[in-house]
Order: C-alpha cells, then structure tokens, then sequence
C-alpha cells in the first residue's frame, strides 16, 4: 500500500511539473529562402526511362 501511495505521489509530482512548465518554440538564428545551391541544378535518376526520370531544381520551384 506504502508503495502505490509512493508510485502516485511521484506520477502527480511529474504530471504536475509538465503542465506547468512553460513551452518553448523553436526559434532559428536566420529564416533561410529558397533551396540550397548545392541541390539546385538538372538532376537524372540512373535506373530508369532517361526521358521521364528527371528533375530541375532552382530556387523556388522543383
């Protein structure tokens, strides 16, 4: 009985702390746009139809 009293005050305790903790949003040093140099350019898939499988990346559109 002692150890469920225990098993409960502990469960109250963490449930307590979590509600009550503030949360926090991430939050990046600098919002970045576009896509990154290194993907951008005409890529091809090598196991596949040559004239289907491929993709142009530039900075905003796929």
């Amino acid at each position: 009985m002692k150890s469920l009293a225990v098993i409960g005050l502990a469960t109250a305790t963490i449930l307590g702390l979590t509600i009550t903790a503030p949360a926090q949003a991430a939050q990046a040093a600098v919002w970045h746009h576009g896509t990154p140099k290194a993907l951008r350019g005409k890529w091809r898939v090598k196991h596949g139809s040559p004239s289907v499988e491929r993709l142009h990346i530039t900075k905003s559109h796929v």
